[in-house]
């Protein structure tokens, strides 16, 4: 995480120093989690000393796949998913990151953030960024699965109505991938619910179990789908399901 990163995490107050034991550097990491909400604080804690001090990683967020992409859009959660990546990285060594950010996620990361995290291919969703064009098949390298890490109502919204005029899109919807969609939604009314329940009726795509965060407007605690833990436990049941053809359009 680069310190134009950090910096933007402080000034949000979503970056608290940790003051504990040996643990202080991965805890730190940690607590940009805890302090947004998003990350139950024991078992984070648990989590945190379990990595620093044993060399055997709990099952608690190993991915089953061997290559993941991440679409990253424009939410305010897009400011943590640096940390979350590393987060990431330190429990599933071996597995490969890619990941795309939209324009108005550019807005609270920057790539040279994610290209410094990810161990595979980073790009904007622009048509003259990404370069490969592996997305016209549906997929970043042999990515397992797509997580849209945060998914913004707007990115809800247009993959529900078909739309594709950006790479990512395109992705998505032509992909036979799982998707996961980590929503950051602000309200649930009748027409964001009918769209979010038509983009559900793929078979290929579901939402990560909502956990109670804070919102960065007036700190009020809110249900929200940002939580990577979860998503990783629907992308290993979507890929079991994948492998076995239980899963497909």
């Amino acid at each position: 995480m680069d310190a134009e990163v950090l910096g933007d995490l402080g000034n949000c107050c979503v970056l608290v120093a940790a003051h504990h034991d040996a643990d202080d550097v991965i805890a730190e990491f940690l607590w940009v989690g805890l302090w947004h909400g998003v990350y139950p604080s024991r078992l984070a804690c648990v989590q945190a000393r379990l990595d620093v001090t044993k060399p055997c990683i709990s099952p608690y967020g190993v991915y089953d796949g061997a290559e993941v992409h991440l679409h990253i859009t424009g939410s305010i959660g897009a400011a943590l998913v640096p940390w979350w990546i590393h987060w990431f990285r330190h429990i599933n060594r071996n597995v490969v990151v890619n990941a795309s950010i939209s324009r108005s996620a550019s807005r609270f990361v920057t790539k040279d953030a994610i290209v410094g995290l990810c161990n595979g291919q980073v790009w904007e969703d622009e048509w003259d960024d990404a370069k490969s064009e592996d997305w016209r098949q549906g997929r970043t390298g042999d990515s397992d699965c797509i997580v849209v890490f945060p998914a913004s109502l707007d990115t809800v919204m247009r993959l529900a109505q078909g739309r594709s005029d950006s790479p990512a899109l395109m992705m998505m919807q032509v992909t036979h991938l799982p998707i996961i969609l980590c929503e950051a939604l602000p309200v649930i009314n009748s027409v964001i619910e009918h769209w979010r329940n038509i983009l559900l009726e793929r078979p290929i795509v579901t939402t990560a179990p909502p956990v109670v965060g804070t919102k960065a407007t007036d700190r009020d605690s809110q249900e929200t789908g940002f939580n990577l833990p979860g998503a990783i436990e629907m992308a290993n049941e979507l890929i079991s399901a994948t492998r076995e053809g239980d899963c497909g359009e």
